[in-house]
Formats: structure tokens, C-alpha cells, sequence
């Protein structure tokens, strides 16, 4: 029987990550109709659902009116992202939303895999930087908890993914994939650099991922 606090966890993640997901499908329209408006509120709300998805995933629920922000400095596993969820929700405009989309898939991911099988305890550093000459996972896939497993969603896209797929996805930030490979060493330490191009090749083809634009890194705005 599952306790009582995992299933409020698990409700959480599946509430926010549901809404999180909504929003990011909404981005992309809005994108595609060159409606710059929708597309920074739905990008900034899609941030905002992601952000209460992993505070549910850390036990800690939305249970009053503090901001969202001052929520997440309060646990240690959520403190570090604070700074950049900030600097994503502040800044107005559509210029940001695929970046806003990107952080909050990365968040989705970590909350449905790592926050659904016991408390979230980790989270991966807050990129600093964007673009590079690696792929790069889409934007608009949200990752989305199923019964028996996850799937990537997105506006005409439902592909059910493996836990290890999706390891994969969310590793794919524009680094070259030899430094992919030995981040997904930490959960799999058998994982052969063919597998993983074999797996970016199947994301990519369905269009989950971006493929290698060259362009060089940059900074995200401070």
C-alpha cells in the first residue's frame, strides 16, 4: 500500500506536471502564431508549475500564499535554482520563453523520475550557460509521469519514453555527447557511448531533440 505523504507527493507532481505541460503546448502555439504575449505568460506559467511540481517532490506542497521564489530558497535540495527561476520570471517578453520551457522540463524530469520513487533529494546545478555544438533537448517536450512509466509531450507529440531515455534527454544541453556519457555514468556506470548516440538519434527523430546548430555558448541573462 503506498503511505499517505508518497501519495501527496505523487499527486503534486502529476497536478503541477500536468499544468506545466498545458502551458508549454500553449508556448509553442503562440510561438508558431507569432503571438510574443501568450507566449511569455504561458512560458512563465509552464516555469512556475514546474517549480511547484519539485517543491511537491520534496515534500513540500503548496500550502499557503508565499511566493513562489521565497518557497524554493527554504529547502536546500531547491535554494540553488532560486537565482535563476528568479531571473527567468522577471524578465518580460517572449525572448526567454524556450529557455523558461527548457529549465522547466529539466525540472519535470527530476521530479517525476528521482521525486516519484521516494523524496527528492537532488537536483543537478542550474545551467548557466545556453547553445553549444552538442544537441539539445527540445523545449517543447515536457516530460510527464504515466502509470507505468513517462512520456514526452509536446504540441502533436506523445512519445512514451524508458527511465533511461529520458536520463538521455535531460542530459542534452548542448555539451559534447563524451561529457553526456559520463554524467549518465553516475546512475549507470555500463553505459557505452553507442548506446547513448543510438538513443539521441531515436530522440531526435522524434523530435525531441534538437540537433547541433554550432552555435557558441552563451550566458544566460543575469
Amino acid at each position: 500500500m503506498t503511505e499517505p505523504l508518497t501519495k501527496v507527493r505523487r499527486i503534486g507532481v502529476l497536478h503541477h506536471g500536468t499544468e506545466a505541460t498545458a502551458r508549454a503546448v500553449d508556448t509553442e502555439a503562440a510561438l508558431a502564431a507569432n503571438d510574443e504575449v501568450t507566449a511569455a505568460i504561458a512560458s512563465t506559467e509552464a516555469l512556475e508549475s514546474a517549480c511547484e511540481a519539485v517543491l511537491a517532490a520534496v515534500g513540500h506542497p503548496r500550502s499557503d500564499d508565499r511566493p513562489l521564489v521565497r518557497r524554493l530558497s527554504r529547502d536546500p535540495v531547491t535554494a540553488p535554482w532560486c537565482d535563476l527561476v528568479s531571473r527567468l520570471l522577471s524578465r518580460p517578453g517572449a525572448a526567454l520563453a524556450a529557455e523558461r520551457l527548457r529549465v522547466a522540463g529539466l525540472l519535470l524530469s527530476w521530479a517525476t523520475v528521482e521525486g516519484w520513487f521516494g523524496r527528492l533529494d537532488e537536483l543537478p546545478a542550474p545551467p548557466e550557460r545556453v547553445g553549444g555544438d552538442g544537441p539539445r533537448r527540445s523545449p517543447f517536450a515536457t516530460p510527464v509521469r504515466l502509470l507505468h512509466g513517462w512520456a514526452l509531450i509536446g504540441h502533436g507529440r506523445d512519445v512514451e519514453v524508458s527511465e533511461r531515455a529520458l536520463r538521455v534527454w535531460r542530459e542534452l544541453d548542448g555539451r559534447p555527447l563524451g561529457e553526456v556519457l559520463e554524467a549518465l555514468r553516475r546512475f549507470d556506470p555500463r553505459e557505452r557511448p553507442e548506446d547513448t548516440a543510438a538513443t539521441v538519434t531515436w530522440l531526435l527523430r522524434h523530435g525531441l531533440v534538437e540537433a547541433p546548430s554550432r552555435t557558441a555558448s552563451r550566458a544566460l541573462p543575469r
